[in-house]
This record gives C-alpha cells, sequence and structure tokens, in this order.
C-alpha cells in the first residue's frame, strides 16, 4: 500500500482539506486498498480543522471529515511514498527526495496560498484550488499503481 501525505504550515487548513479531498478521490476509484492518505503540518499542535476549511469541505459536500492536526515527524517522513506540499517553502523546510509542491507534482508551478485569517469564501476558492490539483495527483498516482 502506498502513503500519500499532504504538508501544510499548522495542517489546520490546507493539508486537511486535501486530506479529505484526496480520501473521497480513493472511494470513488475504488482505491482503499492501494493507497492511504495523510496530512501533517511543519509547525502543528494538535489543533482542530478551522472553521473555515470545516465550512468549505462542506460546501464540496464532505461533511464527515474530523481532524485534529498532526506535527510531521521523520516516521511520518519515512513512511510516506509521495510527500505533497502546499508551497515550495514547506519543501524546502522538509529537503527530502520524495517531496513536492501540489503543483510540481503534476507538472505546474504555483504554492498554494494560505486561508488563514480569511473569511469563508477565502477558504472555499483555496479549497476549489486543492480539489482540482488533488484530482490531477489522484490521476497521475492511479496510472502509476
Amino acid at each position: 500500500m502506498k502513503t500519500v501525505l499532504f504538508v501544510c504550515t499548522g495542517n489546520t487548513c490546507r493539508s486537511p482539506m486535501a486530506h479529505a479531498i484526496f480520501a473521497r478521490e480513493i472511494e470513488r476509484r475504488n482505491l482503499k486498498d492501494k493507497l492511504t492518505v495523510k496530512s501533517a503540518g511543519l509547525f502543528a499542535d494538535s489543533s482542530p480543522m478551522s472553521h473555515g476549511a470545516k465550512s468549505a469541505l462542506s460546501r464540496l459536500g464532505i461533511n464527515s471529515f474530523s481532524h485534529v492536526s498532526v506535527q510531521i515527524d521523520d516516521d511520518i517522513i519515512k513512511n510516506a511514498d509521495f510527500i505533497l506540499c502546499m508551497t515550495r517553502q514547506h519543501r524546502a523546510y522538509l529537503n527530502t527526495k520524495n517531496a513536492y509542491t501540489l503543483h510540481e507534482f503534476i507538472g505546474t508551478c504555483g504554492d498554494v496560498l494560505d486561508p488563514y485569517g480569511g473569511d469563508d469564501e477565502v477558504y472555499y476558492e483555496t479549497a476549489l484550488v486543492i480539489e482540482e490539483l488533488v484530482m490531477k495527483i489522484a490521476d497521475k498516482i492511479e496510472e502509476s499503481l
């Protein structure tokens, strides 16, 4: 089984949204026996998912995803086959060969901007960007299985 790990700063907004969206996609594609998904933060402190992230996921039809932020560590990194970061800065911080930004993984450029501090609409717009990227990531990973 392959593990996909999504990484952001605090693991309360972007990476849990990516985690939830990818988990939904694994289910839709009947890949639960081949793929597992996790998320973690560079500076996580066991916080719940932000209200804005929950609201955005709800608007995408994902209502049952519960989450508490997880601090990334060497074991999490070692056990991940694909490490997908929200920004180039996150990837550089990890400094590991199997880390990519979401954009890099699918051959595009850019970072997923942090919605932290924004209103629910900002979170939803970020979730839509993540959803689009995650669908392409799922396509690429599925092809490699």
